[in-house]
């Protein structure tokens, strides 16, 4: 049976509102639990861990940890299906709260959008809530966006008390013409505290030659705001959604950077804010290793942080299609949350790892079982993997398992949504570049949609590279929410992205002809 793809969001939600009679899906006569063919699947409405809202999908999140409540608050841009859009208006603000980054409540709409032809704010931005002790006041800056008036984009707030009933402040915006910027690109305000002085950072451009800029303005208030100073972005690309953070003895700009075939979530490092600022500035002295520090994959977009004084953790978006970005193209706008929790190591660099709450969350063991062993050859009879079949995963899982390679060089990966009848399955890979002396100590994960013999790579699913294992030992700790996945390995190396028809199909293991290697630990836990 040829597996088949669901890309379009308004089908997935769609499908999984219908029956699906026409699969016999649940149907008691069918032996799941000891059969191996494939079977398509669709997501449910709406997910539970990596959440998504029962009509539309998360875009942009904009965390904030709430003093008051002790949770955290994730406002993000509501996308609905296009049928229900109307032009020029579109993006309200929705928010979830969590206290632990695996289990979510919905908090509805926050921030309406305004009317077409008389507002600003007719399509919402990117933007922050800050909470103020002084006048026990919640701030909304947002970017308030309009296809009517003069400047496209400016930044405005609005004003809540209870997080409840917010008033917008129609008397005061930020428009980057007042500044020498755009006024077409003039977005995401992002707010930090830097000694006594609160610092907002917008994305935009210069209003004469259009070069990409961080523009800066300061409050003692967080009502009235000066304008600083600016500083360029490395190589004039426009980075959106910046998040300025401190972190033990660092500072940190996370940031998502725009073009499609590099379009993924960064950062960069350095000892004190104003260096971290002068490094944009000074190109020439730019450390340009630090423009390739990855945080994720290209499925995980639009990330920012926030933390209760202990803890930081990362919140992005996993594209509901990323492997619409495999042929250079940009991944399908919006998704599921994804949550990480933000660490370092100890020169600094940052790394995702699982949020604590994730394995306690999925706590129901689960039978696992191989169901085939074997190896796939061509038409000449030449071996081309061999692999290891277990038996159907549900829709939550928690997978474990430890592999240990003979070398660095050594490939392996696993494999999901096949069967024994399968014409084709999903192959997430874990290659090592041995051809590149420069790279033959790393791995890197990459996607392939594969038939065993004949594997068609899929570059909008490769991972970061990252050191092979000292002693090539990999704990693979993966988790999934039907169609996301999200997998790390040795807790620092993380990869995110999405693998239709994974729950209820079975999965394995596969390696080259004539590498060997130990599984141990195979573990599934579900909830």
């Amino acid at each position: 049976m040829k597996k088949t793809f669901l890309y379009s969001a308004m089908l997935l939600s769609a499908l999984a509102l219908t029956a699906c009679s026409d699969d016999n899906y649940g149907d008691p006569a069918r032996d799941l639990d000891g059969t191996t063919y494939f079977i398509p699947v669709h997501d449910e409405n709406g997910f539970q861990t990596f959440y998504m809202p029962q009509v539309g999908t998360v875009g942009d999140p904009m965390p904030f940890y709430d003093p008051k409540a002790g949770d955290f608050k994730i406002m993000y841009l509501q996308e609905f299906p296009s049928i229900m859009k109307t032009p020029g208006r579109y993006h309200p603000y929705w928010t979830v709260s969590t206290n632990n980054g695996a289990s979510y409540t919905s908090l509805g709409e926050w921030l309406s959008i305004g009317t077409y032809d008389t507002q600003q704010d007719a399509i919402l931005g990117t933007g922050c809530c800050i909470y103020d002790e002084a006048s026990a006041l919640y701030y909304i800056y947002y970017t308030g966006e309009s296809e009517k008036t003069p400047n496209r984009q400016v930044v405005m707030r609005a004003t809540s008390n209870d997080l409840k009933t917010w008033t917008r402040d129609n008397l005061w915006r930020l428009q980057g013409p007042d500044f020498n910027l755009s006024g077409e690109d003039f977005r995401d305000p992002q707010i930090l505290k830097v000694g006594d002085k609160y610092h907002m950072i917008v994305s935009t451009r210069n209003l004469t030659d259009a070069d990409a800029m961080f523009a800066e303005f300061t409050s003692d208030n967080l009502k009235d705001w000066t304008y600083v100073d600016k500083f360029h972005m490395l190589w004039n690309r426009m980075y959106e959604c910046p998040d300025i953070f401190q972190m033990g003895d660092w500072w940190y700009l996370v940031y998502s950077d725009t073009p499609a075939w590099e379009r993924t979530i960064k950062y960069v490092k350095a000892k004190s804010y104003e260096e971290l600022k002068a490094q944009f500035t000074n190109n020439d002295d730019f450390d340009h290793k630090q423009a390739f520090m990855k945080l994720d994959t290209r499925a995980l977009y639009a990330g920012k942080t926030a933390s209760n004084g202990t803890d930081r953790y990362l919140w992005g978006w996993c594209s509901w299609n990323p492997m619409l970005g495999s042929d250079g193209e940009e991944p399908a706008w919006s998704g599921a949350l994804v949550c990480h929790k933000v660490a370092q190591h100890e020169d600094g660099s940052l790394y995702l790892t699982a949020v604590p709450a994730m394995a306690s969350k999925y706590n129901k063991p689960a039978q696992v079982k191989v169901m085939k062993t074997g190896e796939t050859k061509d038409e000449n009879g030449k071996v081309c993997e061999s692999y290891t079949l277990y038996n159907r995963l549900g829709a939550h899982n928690h997978i474990t398992l430890t592999v240990k390679t003979q070398n660095s060089e050594d490939h392996f990966g696993l494999t999901f949504a096949r069967g024994t009848d399968s014409e084709e399955w999903d192959k997430i890979w874990f290659n090592n570049p041995h051809w590149d002396g420069d790279k033959k100590h790393l791995r890197r994960i990459e996607r392939y949609l594969s038939n065993g013999v004949d594997n068609t790579f899929m570059p909008g699913g490769a991972g970061n590279f990252f050191p092979a294992a000292a002693n090539n030992t990999y704990n693979i700790d993966i988790y999934t929410d039907n169609s996301v996945f999200v997998m790390y390995v040795n807790g620092t190396n993380c990869y995110t992205t999405r693998v239709y028809d994974l729950p209820n199909n079975c999965w394995g293991i596969s390696t080259d002809p004539g590498v060997n290697i130990e599984v141990s630990n195979v573990a599934v836990n579900q909830y």
